[in-house]
């Protein structure tokens, strides 16, 4: 897996060139996720906990909200 975990929260965020930003719904870590992740099943590489990725749709409409 190619996660990048953030050191600090930041803005969130969905562009299919630099990935997704989010957190894991388990830890809170921040995370940045490659887009070709999306609806994927993965686990948190700070805690180990499976989640689905959203997908960039899903991530922007959850922006716009």
């Amino acid at each position: 897996l190619c996660f990048r975990s953030l050191t600090r929260k930041s803005r969130p965020m969905a562009n299919p060139e630099l990935g997704i930003t989010m957190t894991c719904p388990h830890c809170n870590a921040g995370l940045i996720v490659p887009a070709h992740f999306g609806g994927e099943a993965h686990p948190c590489p700070a805690c180990g906990q499976e989640f689905v990725v959203p997908t960039i749709e899903d991530h922007e409409d959850t922006l716009s909200d």
